[in-house]
């Protein structure tokens, strides 16, 4: 087994910036043909348009319907919960991949771990996905419904945005750590029942109580631990199962920055304004922003190999 991961990461690592970067275009295209008339036509004006507001204008009504078709106009619908699950399932197999390209020896020692446990691997991992990926994501979803509606009523200037990015980041990684800590606090007090230690008169609401206050000691241990050292962004595998969780937003911050970058560059750089004339961004506005979004991922993808080859 140890071989098959060596033989993964001895791939191609500079060619998986074009492909995620392709990847991203291909969808895009494929999603202009499913967006409607109205919403092509909205997003050509705010492309091809020349008037710079001192605030982004449509934008944010932009970002409202394109997630509101992705994920649902209600949050307890069963296309946000489907959703969720897609995007966080899909996000973490992708990120086990770059895993197995970067740093092998620890997905194989993550995999290694789950074959020992034999059949107990199963309930393991299907509660981590449950607690760690599907309930943090669909919460993600739901903080990125306040965010959008932010957006809509504030008059949000670039630095604005990115402010909201680095706070949007805080909160998804104290989401993260809070349902994971509830899920240790369960553990914990299920094991404590288990072997009859529970005090006596203990009831529902001491329990709620008891595993309440674990939860939150937990998050705040795993968070003072964890996100100075940046252990909750490259650690495998909670680094995994967290931008598996994070994948609405990051769709959210891809498609808010396309969006803006492709404005300026289509009037300004003679490269965007060949591109836009072989794409026909009068026609296919969409698509022009998967092209820069493809850019965009590309770009961040090149940093992420260089410094991933540096550090393994």
């Amino acid at each position: 087994m140890e071989m098959i991961f060596k033989s993964i990461a001895a791939a191609p690592r500079w060619l998986l910036p074009f492909v995620l970067g392709g990847s991203v275009f291909t969808i895009v295209a494929w999603l202009e043909g499913q967006l409607s008339a109205p919403f092509r036509e909205d997003c050509r004006r705010f492309v091809i348009e020349r008037q710079y507001e001192p605030y982004l204008g449509i934008l944010p009504d932009l970002v409202s319907r394109a997630f509101n078709w992705t994920f649902g106009n209600r949050q307890r619908s069963i296309k946000c919960f489907v959703r969720a699950a897609q995007f966080s399932t899909a996000f973490l197999f992708a990120t086990a991949l770059i895993t197995g390209m970067f740093n092998p020896s620890a997905l194989h020692t993550v995999i290694a771990f789950l074959w020992a446990l034999s059949w107990r691997a199963i309930p393991l991992m299907a509660v981590s996905w449950l607690l760690a990926c599907l309930a943090p994501s669909w919460l993600m979803i739901a903080k990125t419904r306040f965010v959008i509606w932010v957006l809509q009523r504030a008059q949000v200037t670039l630095s604005t945005l990115i402010m909201i990015m680095a706070i949007d980041l805080v909160i998804g990684s104290w989401v993260f750590l809070t349902i994971a800590g509830w899920g240790i606090a369960i553990v914990g007090i299920e094991e404590v029942v288990r072997q009859g230690k529970l005090p006596a008169h203990s009831g529902i609401l001491t329990l709620l109580t008891s595993s309440s206050m674990l939860a939150v000691i937990v998050a705040l241990l795993a968070a003072a631990w964890l996100i100075p050292t940046g252990q909750l962004y490259w650690n495998v595998p909670i680094g995994n199962l967290f931008w598996a969780s994070y994948a609405p937003s990051i769709w959210l911050w891809l498609y808010v920055f396309a969006a803006i970058i492709t404005r300026p560059l289509v009037h300004s750089m003679p490269v965007l304004r060949i591109a836009g004339y072989v794409l026909d961004v009068e026609a296919h506005p969409v698509r022009a922003m998967g092209l820069v979004a493809g850019i965009i991922v590309t770009g961040i993808s090149l940093i992420g190999v260089a410094i991933g080859s540096v550090i393994f």
